[in-house]
Formats: structure tokens, C-alpha cells, sequence
């Protein structure tokens, strides 16, 4: 339940701090983009980055507004949904457990497999590094790690 009301509070947050700031200030679709679409990517962004802080929150729009400030064919309008996220990523990097690899495929059948299978932590490691899911072959390998440790464990308990 808290990580309802906290999500909630982090989309209304970056409603707030961002979307509402940056068409306030004046910034306009980008070409080929309707006021519809804009209005698509800005929920994109508002469940995308709803674990920032404010801090974190306030320098991505006024970085936003930086870059839409600047001359060029650009100027005043939206930086692309990809931009703002490696932005927002490069100033706060949204946490582990909130990756979408975390979310959804561990939380399916993979990771009752894991548990099952004992190889569980060595399948966080891997995918705390890479952030991808695995080939079968990666897998494998993880699973012989796993069973490496196993043994390791045994031995240190007698």
C-alpha cells in the first residue's frame, strides 16, 4: 500500500515540477507531434519518472528549458521522450528494484523459478549488471555458478 501512495505522490510530483512547468513556461510539440501526442509522452514520462526527487526533478526541467531556450529549429518546443529520460537517468538513475526487467519478468514465472532452483541471488547479481534478460546459455552459466556456491556453502556449514 505505502508503495501506491509513494508512487502516486511521485507522479503527482512530476506533473507538478515538470509537465505542468514546461508547458506553462511555453514549450510547444515538436514538429510532426499534435498537442495529443505531446500529451501522450508527457504521461510516458510522468509514470517513467516518478522516483526522482524534487531536487533531482527541478534541474531536469530547467535543463529541459535550457536546451528548448537555445537557437535553432528546436528552440521553444519539446526535447524527444529518449532525451529527457537520459537526462533524468544521467542526474538520478531510477532505482534497481524499480527496473522494468525487475518488475515484470522476475516477478512471472522466472522467479519462483529461482527460488525453486536455488540460483536466485546469482540471477540478481546478473541482472543488477546487465538489465536484460538472459539467453538460455546465460542462464546456464548462472546456474552452474549457483551450484558452485552451493557446494561452497556446504562445505563452509561442516
Amino acid at each position: 500500500m505505502q508503495d501506491v501512495t509513494e508512487d502516486e505522490a511521485g507522479r503527482a510530483l512530476v506533473r507538478e515540477v515538470l509537465v505542468n512547468r514546461l508547458t506553462l513556461a511555453g514549450l510547444r510539440p515538436r514538429r510532426g507531434m499534435t498537442v495529443a501526442d505531446q500529451a501522450k509522452v508527457n504521461e510516458h514520462l510522468v509514470g517513467a519518472l516518478a522516483y526522482m526527487s524534487p531536487v533531482n526533478l527541478h534541474t531536469l526541467s530547467e535543463t529541459i528549458l535550457a536546451h528548448a531556450a537555445a537557437p535553432g529549429p528546436a528552440c521553444g518546443q519539446w526535447p524527444a521522450e529518449v532525451v529527457m529520460r537520459m537526462w533524468a537517468e544521467a542526474l538520478q538513475a531510477r532505482p534497481f528494484s524499480q527496473h522494468p526487467i525487475i518488475s515484470s519478468w522476475l516477478r512471472s514465472i522466472e522467479g519462483p523459478r529461482a527460488v525453486a532452483g536455488g540460483y536466485l541471488v546469482e540471477l540478481l547479481r546478473w541482472l543488477r549488471k546487465y538489465r536484460r534478460a538472459m539467453s538460455p546459455r546465460e542462464l546456464a552459466q548462472i546456474k552452474r555458478e549457483a551450484s558452485d556456491m552451493q557446494r561452497v556453502l556446504a562445505c563452509i556449514r561442516e
